[in-house]
């Protein structure tokens, strides 16, 4: 297992919750085999309902797997605060340079329309020492959120976590 603290981890709640899934759905698929084989009746909807069971059971394995902190074993759980569009050089030079203090005097700026940088933040809740955070810098047309630019993905820590989330809080009280 490598030393870094971000990464998948095995999450037994997740693994049960789709192996109950699909356990559920291959026994009523059986009682429908059953109903067929002893009564003579074919009930497609209870195959396509078992059908259905299955394939969401096994499509919920891959959330036996969440991306987090490896050292609470916990998800991340994620989040994100817009600026204007003209930010997205500042917000990307202070996350690479962890500059609190820039992003902090960044949380007044006027509320976005248009063109706009959003900061994506996904952060442990567990021990709220870690997470990443990046830059994307898109407009909406009328129809659909167009992205033009995307920073890197920093990794965070500490106290740059929690000026994110401070950011988070006071962008969102303006907005609000």
């Amino acid at each position: 297992m490598s030393n870094n603290p971000i990464g998948r981890f095995f999450s037994i709640k997740n693994a049960g919750i789709a192996l109950a899934t699909l356990l559920g759905g291959a026994a009523f698929g059986a009682y429908c085999v059953f109903r067929v084989l002893d009564q003579g009746r074919i009930s497609l909807g209870g195959f396509a309902v078992s059908g259905l069971l299955v394939l969401v059971g096994l499509a919920l394995f891959a959330t036996a797997f969440p991306k987090g902190c490896r050292r609470c074993k916990r998800a991340f759980d994620s989040t994100g605060v817009s600026f204007p569009g003209n930010y997205y050089g500042a917000i990307e030079q202070a996350l690479s340079n962890g500059d609190e203090h820039g992003l902090l005097q960044m949380q007044t700026a006027p509320l976005a329309s248009g063109e706009i940088a959003k900061i994506n933040i996904e952060h442990c809740a567990g021990c709220r020492a870690l997470g990443t955070a990046q830059v994307e810098r898109s407009r909406y047309n009328g129809q659909y959120s167009e992205t033009l630019e995307t920073g890197a993905l920093h990794v965070v820590t500490g106290s740059m976590v929690a000026t994110l989330a401070n950011v988070t809080a006071a962008r969102t009280q303006m907005s609000g």
